[in-house]
């Protein structure tokens, strides 16, 4: 006997009611079940974002309202009391969301999802109660907020917490509508909350922030979907950008969508897609790879239009001037955004078909000076962007290439070139081709480039699948030139007697200022532990961006293109050397060892050092000189009384002496006189291109400029830290000062010296002595002992990855 229900009949209205039902349903996922996922940049990005601002509102809570928090209360309580249903209705869409998430999910049997929204809301009610009780010093009572609406909700409002993190967890998986609906519904929703007086203004972004920072958990502990087009969705694209091609296999390689289509005729073509939704094309992947693999030289392109445009551009200009290289078919958008690049395909990628012949290696050495002649460079040559059609060679993907601006971008070309050959075929054979083409001269200039730093992380994987060591490589190649091997900078090693002369210098000064300023240890614990520690954190954060700053600077005095990423890596590396080897020649060293290694010759990367040094110098300068000549800070600087007009003739009269004496022994010694103007030929050499670029100048003391503020940002901060209001020219004037004279001062890193005269510039803008050693104290710890903690780690990571 059959149920009631089984035997009722559907009419037709309601037929096509429950068929509109389940178009819906089916387009509310994206995504089919079991796809593939991905963990993405993204996430990790998110997680420490929102992580850090859940730690600080965490130390934020139970302390007074601040003025801006006060402000936007006062804001909101003038709104109308009419619109209080509104701001209901708002908070409580965000839990029917989560309903109609959890229900649609189970209908559709999406297991994952569900078990990734269970694992984020156990997260949630897991980790909120322990935040809020470090922050408040008693366990919230967070269950009646989870689905109605209460006042004055400690931190970290867990009710909230829990929503947006489920909302936030199903966002990958559903289709733009939806996943716009559900961005829309957690922002109204925290806004209600703080309206209806649940939450004050810190207290709602804490919980939204941590929502978000256990969803971008959830997704780096399982994956979410990876957003790979369907074949039939690929081919809609292409009619309507007028190609008739059928797709035959799709995937994401290098952050892109890469679709392998075949067209009527038999032709091959290759489609990139950057999609709106795809998180590889997004901004901040984007900076990423440019900023740590410098992708596309010199060339940024913020947006997925503009890089298609720039390698649909390269290819074109490519093909108009006879280079062998993929032909264009279509670029463009289509009708959501997507930004879409056909090319045909020619012949095989040499990845794929073996080793080649001699003959074919010739044929690769000519492909590439008809690229240059034909004043492109290709930027990321590997076994993978390299075809061969009959014996015929061309180039794939000119995504990474740029029209040439300097000598250097096509040795970096060539040096990958030889690097990718002796992969494919081994050391010896590629070496006889290399010099066959370039002869000894050429070979050595390539060698300067054969180094890991000049590499693609898909090339340094080829020769590591090949065994090929690119150190030895080098050396081959420098022996076959027939050159003076170009040895690197030798590293001085990190010895206990130099780390137990750093303890030494630094007890040793400490306890001398403390003497002479008459200021106990107990009276200077007593300071620290007054201060503000979310706010040290604060100062450490800004110190840490100054490492950035430098590094920008770097970047313009670098006569090659050095990624940003590496530069900063390097600044915190140095901060490692500057503690453990504290003189001058170790940190020489390893700047020279680092620039060695991205192919500058020895002379020019200590001329490197030395103009970094003086745009530095020109820099302070320029701000001491406006900051007093326009009267910005209160802070009077005088020469002492007692400093006469004798007494600085008498000084230049001895700086006369010493000059004449340095001139003679110059011409007098035929070695120094030699290594002397050498060393001043190559200077010149590199000062020249640097002068002569506007551009890269005004990177180079623009890096600097921001460097000296952030440094004397730092200072400023840590004295906030300690309840002490002044002006922050003041301290920019006296950061400066300090640094002049502590620079002069014979004492390695600067060790008690740096202290003491903090402590005195301190004191002379309005510190108490005992409030203002303990300032410079904290200050030296944040800048200078703390950060060789992490600049140790970043030392031994440069070693490895062949860096350093």
């Amino acid at each position: 006997m059959k149920s009631r229900f089984e035997t009722t009949r559907v009419g037709p209205d309601e037929t096509e009611a429950l068929d509109a039902l389940r178009r819906l349903s089916g387009r509310f996922f994206k995504v089919p079940p079991g796809t593939a996922r991905d963990r993405r940049p993204t996430d990790v990005i998110l997680l420490v974002f929102t992580g850090l601002i859940v730690m600080t509102f965490a130390f934020r809570a139970g302390s007074p309202t601040g003025a801006l928090e006060t402000a936007l209360i006062s804001l909101v309580a003038s709104l109308p009391s009419l619109l209080d249903p509104l701001w209901a209705i708002g908070h409580d869409s965000l839990i029917v969301w989560g309903f109609v998430l959890f229900g649609i999910a189970t209908w559709r049997r999406r297991w994952l999802l569900l078990l990734s929204m269970a694992t984020a809301g156990l997260a949630v009610t897991i980790i909120g109660p322990v935040i809020g009780r470090l922050a408040n010093g008693d366990w919230p009572d967070f269950a009646p907020s989870l689905f109605a609406v209460r006042e004055n909700i400690a931190y970290p409002a867990i009710g909230l917490a829990f929503w947006v993190s489920i909302a936030t967890i199903a966002s990958p998986y559903l289709g733009r509508p939806y996943r716009f609906l559900g961005r829309w519904l957690v922002g109204l929703a925290g806004f209600a909350s703080f309206a209806l007086g649940e939450n004050t203004p810190g207290t709602t972004v804490g919980a939204m922030a941590l929502g978000a920072a256990v969803a971008a958990s959830v997704h780096l502990l399982f994956g979410s979907p990876a957003d790979l087009p369907n074949l039939s969705s690929v081919q809609q694209v292409l009619a309507v950008m007028g190609v008739r091609a059928v797709p035959t296999s799709v995937e994401r390689r290098n952050g892109v969508v890469r679709v392998r289509a075949e067209t009527d005729e038999g032709a091959d073509l290759d489609v990139k897609i950057y999609g709106r939704d795809a998180w590889d094309g997004q901004l901040l992947v984007t900076l990423w790879r440019h900023i740590w693999y410098r992708q596309g030289g010199r060339t940024l392109t913020l947006s997925r239009v503009q890089q298609v445009e720039h390698e649909a551009f390269l290819t074109l200009l490519a093909e108009r001037r006879a280079v062998n290289t993929y032909s264009v078919i279509a670029a463009g958008r289509n009708a959501i955004g997507d930004a879409v690049l056909v090319v045909g395909r020619r012949g095989d990628l040499v990845v794929k078909i073996g080793p080649p012949t001699d003959r074919q290696l010739v044929a690769m050495w000519k492909a590439l000076a008809d690229l240059h002649a034909a004043g492109l460079t290709h930027g990321a040559i590997d076994a993978g962007r390299v075809f061969i059609d009959d014996d015929a060679v061309g180039f794939a993907d000119l995504s990474s290439g740029a029209i040439i601006a300097d000598e250097t971008a096509p040795l970096i070309d060539r040096a990958q070139m030889f690097v990718t050959m002796a992969a494919l075929v081994g050391t010896d054979r590629a070496m006889a081709v290399a010099l066959e083409q370039f002869g000894q001269e050429g070979l050595g200039d390539i060698t300067s480039y054969v180094q890991p730093a000049a590499l693609t992380p898909s090339l340094r994987k080829d020769c590591a699948a090949a065994e090929l060591d690119i150190d030895d490589l080098r050396s081959a190649a420098v022996s076959a030139a027939g050159g003076i091997p170009r040895d690197l900078q030798r590293l001085r090693r990190v010895t206990w007697g130099g780390l137990l002369t750093v303890v030494f210098l630094f007890i040793a000064g400490n306890v001398l200022i403390s003497g002479l300023t008459n200021i106990g240890f107990d009276t200077i614990v007593t300071a620290i532990s007054d201060a503000s520690i979310p706010i040290l954190i604060v100062a450490f954060c800004v110190s840490s961006l100054g490492r950035v700053s430098n590094a920008v600077a770097l970047s313009g005095i670098s006569p090659t293109p050095v990624p940003l990423g590496r530069l900063t890596a390097l600044q915190f590396a140095m901060t490692f050397v500057s503690l453990a080897m504290p003189s001058t020649a170790g940190r020489v060293a390893v700047n020279v060892r680092f620039f060695q290694r991205n192919g500058v010759e020895p002379t020019t990367a200590i001329a490197m050092g030395a103009m970094d040094g003086f745009s530095g110098f020109i820099c302070q300068i320029f701000l001491m000189g406006s900051i007093l000549l326009f009267g910005l800070g209160s802070l009077n600087i005088e020469l002492s009384g007692d400093f006469s007009a004798s007494k600085a003739a008498t000084l230049l009269i001895w700086l006369g002496v010493i000059l004449v004496i340095a001139i003679i022994v110059i011409f007098a010694v035929t070695p120094i006189r030699n290594w002397l103007f050498a060393t001043v030929r190559k200077v010149f050499e590199f000062i020249g291109p640097l002068l002569k670029s506007p551009r890269r100048l005004m990177i180079a003391l623009g890096g600097n400029l921001v460097g000296e503020l952030i440094g004397a940002l730092t200072q400023f901060t840590v004295l906030i830290a300690f309840g002490q209001s002044v002006n922050y020219l003041d301290v920019v004037l006296v950061s400066i000062t300090v640094s002049l004279f502590a620079g002069l001062m014979p004492v390695p890193g600067g060790i008690g010296v740096t202290e003491a005269a903090l402590t005195a510039g301190f004191i002379s803008i309005g510190v108490p002595e005992s409030i203002a050693f303990a300032a410079a104290l904290t200050t030296r710890m944040i800048t200078f002992y703390i950060p060789p903690l992490i600049g140790v780690f970043v030392f031994r990571w440069m070693q490895r990855q062949r860096y350093l």
